[in-house]
């Protein structure tokens, strides 16, 4: 995805998108869910469909490099582990499966 008044630059864990005619810029880093980024900083001013075009921007560059997961990779790939194990959880039922309740005599 190019855009040709947009420059995306990566400098440490910040993904930059700078228009230098406008000066606009947004300042984009990574979330805790690996399918986002999160928005940091923006100047100046308010154009929707510009922010718009630098998260598109930004998105696209994160997936390139590695940070973040493609949306509409299949659901098996996005999910490697369950998300107790991926935040260093043990699960409540100590990682056995329980049976179910028997609501026989």
């Amino acid at each position: 995805m190019r855009d040709p008044g947009l420059k995306v630059g990566v400098q440490d864990d910040l993904i930059l998108v700078m228009d230098r005619r406008t000066l606009f810029y947004a300042i984009f880093a990574k979330a805790l869910d690996p399918l986002h980024l999160v928005l940091l900083r923006r100047r100046p001013g308010s154009d929707r469909e510009l922010v718009a075009r630098a998260r598109d921007l930004a998105v696209a560059k994160a997936i390139e490099i590695g940070w973040i997961e493609e949306p509409d990779a299949p659901a098996h790939a996005k999910r490697s582990k369950p998300r107790q194990q991926r935040a260093g959880r043990k699960p409540a039922h100590g990682g056995k499966r329980q049976p179910a309740p028997s609501h026989g005599p």
